[in-house]
């Protein structure tokens, strides 16, 4: 997981190479809507303006007013079926999405609201099952109300064909 570094002399993020293209479609949409290094105003924020092809790998949080409190607003397609489930409505905690606080998103959600900086992952995360690993590359993104609280967090998520995680036994 990474902090994206707002560079102040060229008035932009610098973000790693990303390449999935929903996930740096959602990188560079955000990117122009922040302004001085901050977060952008929700109320600007449309997925409409990025490619339809990559709304399916789109998914928005609400942050609640309690720390750590978060309830999945939107779940695309293309993670319902990742998932086998849809999740949208349901908080992101142990009883509601079992998992979930073992994923990377999951780590990634304090830096991405305080002190509300994007987040960028690409690597290994444990998906669905504790015996199945999957490559990922996300983004997640801030989104704040006019008084520059984060409110919600946009993100995107592409994975890698699914690997069976294989421990040789002792011979």
């Amino acid at each position: 997981m990474t902090d994206v570094i707002y560079d102040s002399a060229n008035r932009r993020f610098a973000w790693p190479r990303i390449a999935s293209e929903p996930v740096f479609a959602l990188a560079t949409h955000w990117s122009s809507l922040a302004k001085n290094g901050q977060a952008p105003l929700r109320e600007r924020f449309t997925p409409l303006d990025l490619p339809a092809r990559g709304w399916k790998n789109l998914y928005l949080l609400d942050v609640g007013p309690q720390s750590g409190e978060f309830r999945l607003r939107v779940h695309g397609t293309y993670l319902v079926d990742a998932a086998g489930t849809d999740f949208t409505g349901r908080r992101l905690n142990e009883d509601e999405i079992p998992g979930c606080t073992r994923t990377a998103l999951y780590r990634m959600l304090p830096r991405a609201v305080s002190p509300g900086l994007p987040q960028y992952h690409k690597g290994e995360t444990l998906f669905r099952m504790p015996d199945w690993k999957r490559g990922v590359e996300q983004v997640m993104c801030p989104l704040a109300d006019e008084h520059g609280r984060i409110v919600s967090i946009i993100g995107a998520v592409e994975f890698a064909p699914l690997t069976k995680s294989v421990e040789l036994a002792d011979a």
